[in-house]
C-alpha cells in the first residue's frame, strides 16, 4: 500500500487533483485547436492560463506537505519529481496558449490538432495511473506504460511530418518559425507526459 497515514493520503489526493486539473487543461487545448472565432480563442487561452496557475498551487501544496512530513511511504524524491513533472505538462500547454496569442493564430493546423489529441490521450492514461496508484502493481501498469510510450513515439512522428510540410510548402519564413515553435511546444508536452509515466512506474516498482 502506497498511502497509509493522513499526510500520505493528503499527498495522494493532491496528485489526483493535479492530474484532474491537467486533464481539464488538455481538454481546453483541444477546444482551443477547434476554435474559429476570436472570442472562443480568447476564452480557451484564459482557461488554460487559469489551469496553469492552479497547477502551480497544487505543486506548491505538495512541497509544503513534504516539509511537514517526517516519513512518507513513497520516496520523497519521487514525490517531488511527480509534482514537478505534472506541473511541467500544464506549463508546456500554457506555452502553446501563449504562442497562439502572441502569433495571432486563428486556425490550428491539422498536425497541431493531432498532437493535441495525443496529449489528451496520454493525460487520460496518466489520470488512470495516478488515481489508482494505491492499488497498482507492476503488472497492472505495464499496459499503460506501453501505451504512453507508443503515443510519445507517435507525437515524434507527427512533429517530423509537420516540420517537413512547413519547410516544403510554406514560403514565409516568419510563419515557418511561428508554427515550428507551436509544434515543438506541443511535442514537448508529450515528453513531459512520458516523464510522469516514468516516475509513477518507479514508484510502483519500488513498492513491489
Amino acid at each position: 500500500m502506497f498511502f497509509g497515514k493522513s499526510k500520505d493520503n493528503e499527498i495522494q489526493k493532491t496528485f489526483v487533483r493535479h492530474i484532474d486539473n491537467t486533464n481539464e487543461c488538455a481538454r481546453d487545448l483541444i477546444n482551443l485547436c477547434d476554435s474559429d472565432t476570436p472570442a472562443t480563442i480568447t476564452t480557451m487561452i484564459q482557461r488554460m492560463l487559469e489551469k496553469e496557475h492552479e497547477g502551480d498551487k497544487l505543486t506548491e501544496h505538495v512541497h509544503l506537505l513534504l516539509e511537514n512530513a517526517f516519513i512518507t511511504k513513497i520516496d520523497k524524491d519521487d514525490i517531488v519529481n511527480l509534482a514537478n513533472y505534472l506541473d511541467d505538462i500544464v506549463d508546456k500547454m500554457k506555452i502553446v496558449a501563449r504562442l497562439y496569442h502572441a502569433y495571432h493564430i486563428t486556425n490550428m493546423r491539422d498536425e497541431g490538432k493531432e498532437l493535441a489529441k495525443i496529449i489528451l490521450q496520454m493525460v487520460q492514461i496518466l489520470q488512470e495511473m495516478i488515481s489508482g496508484l494505491p492499488k497498482h502493481n507492476i503488472d497492472s501498469i505495464k499496459g499503460m506504460v506501453y501505451e504512453i510510450k507508443k503515443f510519445e513515439e507517435s507525437a515524434d512522428t507527427v512533429l517530423y511530418k509537420a516540420l517537413e510540410a512547413l519547410h516544403s510548402k510554406e514560403y514565409d519564413y516568419k510563419v515557418v518559425l511561428e508554427w515550428r515553435d507551436i509544434f515543438r511546444a506541443l511535442e514537448e508536452t508529450t515528453d513531459c507526459c512520458d516523464r510522469v509515466c516514468g516516475v509513477v512506474s518507479a514508484i510502483v516498482r519500488k513498492a513491489n
